[in-house]
């Protein structure tokens, strides 16, 4: 839940960012570009994450003893 969270609030953040000012895009020191790695970090651990829903898998069929 925690890295989900992150993910929303760091895209709010940017896209409020990008709307006050898109030239921060092309800034040499990267204030918005740094964010695409982190957000692809951040997924990554979402779903590989114990709680993620992509992770849930339908229940194995248990064998009949015989």
């Amino acid at each position: 839940m925690a890295y989900a969270t992150a993910l929303a609030v760091m895209i709010g953040m940017t896209l409020a960012a990008t709307a006050i000012d898109p030239s921060w895009w092309l800034h040499p020191l990267g204030p918005q570009t740094k964010n695409l790695p982190i957000a692809a970090i951040l997924w990554v651990l979402w779903r590989a994450s114990p709680a993620s829903p992509a992770r849930h898998t339908a229940p194995s069929p248990t064998r009949q003893p015989s």
